[in-house]
């Protein structure tokens, strides 16, 4: 359990080279690789976050990115509103 949100019995370990791409006016600003941990936590909290965002928009502990390894796909869970809102990518 990180922060209060629960990783799913169904996530697994990510295929090597899963990454995403962070873009600043459709350049390449960074590279987050996202393929050693079941989930990373995104959020302003560096000692609770994995990928630290220094946005105002953003809560300590904003979303979880997990992977659901029977699926092969990648879920973004926003852990700030009352009900998880859930944002599926597929690998």
């Amino acid at each position: 359990m990180a922060n209060h949100y629960e990783v799913p019995k169904w996530a697994g370990k990510p295929p090597v080279g899963l990454h995403l791409d962070v873009l600043k006016e459709d350049k390449l600003v960074q590279k987050l690789m996202l393929d050693e941990k079941k989930c990373y936590l995104f959020g302003r909290n560096k000692d609770l976050c994995d990928i630290c965002i220094d946005h105002q928009s953003c809560s300590r502990v904003h979303a979880a990115f997990v992977y659901h390894t029977a699926l092969e796909r990648a879920f973004l869970v926003d852990l700030g509103s009352s009900k998880f809102k859930w944002f599926s990518f597929h690998v």
